[in-house]
């Protein structure tokens, strides 16, 4: 009698729904335009393109000159048309600790009175651009890491590396300033990578910079061929 029961209300339920007029996953799909449908797909499965720019100039800055970039930023989407616009700060510090912050406020109130030295920041801008020709908004992200100073562990690490994806990526880990942006459309990219530009030549260089470090930067490549080329290749007969 239960079992009655149970299969006669799943059966009413069912009805429910169907009288409600809620279609299947596959009808709703099957209603959407080839336009619409072919924007979601971009946007989940689509790989976007990207462009990288390294900025080998060593700057100084503070929490003024991020909010500047923010504004700077900010400034460019607005003659666009984002309806999500977010942006999230991430910073880590010399004592093996880090702070990150989910939303640019929580960045402006944050109390910089901690005595600890910042190895690196990145921030990172996650918008998504309407464009006539998709017919859903398209995300874009523009990245942004600025490293305080050149590692030499890790520059050597990546020197003494046989990996050939290592060795491509030895600028990128030691350039002080990185510039991403993963993109739909190329004008874009490059008009953010070029605020990006114009904001570093305007921060000033380091008062310091030690001669080791100097030597190491100026001779990166050299030294890790000369790593890469002296290491004997295990297994060769």
């Amino acid at each position: 009698m239960t079992e009655t029961v149970n299969s006669e209300i799943l059966k009413n339920d069912n009805e429910v729904c169907a009288d409600k007029g809620i279609p299947e996953i596959g009808k709703i799909i099957s209603s959407m335009p080839k336009e619409t449908l072919k924007s979601l797909l971009y946007l989940a499965a689509g790989k976007h393109d990207s462009n990288t720019k390294l900025f080998k100039r060593p700057i100084v800055i503070n929490n003024n000159d991020i909010s500047e970039l923010n504004d700077l930023v900010q400034q460019k989407l607005t003659q666009h048309q984002t309806p999500v616009s977010l942006v999230n700060v991430a910073i880590s510090y010399k004592a093996n600790r880090s702070v990150s912050f989910g939303t640019w406020k929580e960045f402006e109130q944050y109390k910089w009175n901690i005595p600890d030295v910042v190895e690196h920041i990145n921030i990172k801008w996650d918008f998504f651009v309407k464009w006539p020709t998709y017919a859903i908004p398209q995300r874009h992200t523009l990245s942004v890491k600025i490293v305080s100073k050149l590692n030499p562990m890790q520059m050597m690490q990546a020197l003494f590396s046989k990996d050939p994806d290592e060795m491509e990526d030895i600028e990128l880990n030691l350039a002080p300033v990185v510039c991403r942006v993963d993109f739909i459309d190329h004008l874009l990219s490059e008009e953010l990578i070029n605020i990006v530009k114009k904001w570093v030549e305007a921060r000033r260089e380091p008062d310091f910079i030690t001669t080791r470090n100097s030597f190491l930067k100026k001779n990166k490549t050299s030294i890790a061929r000369a790593i890469h080329h002296s290491i004997p290749v295990e297994g060769v007969i």
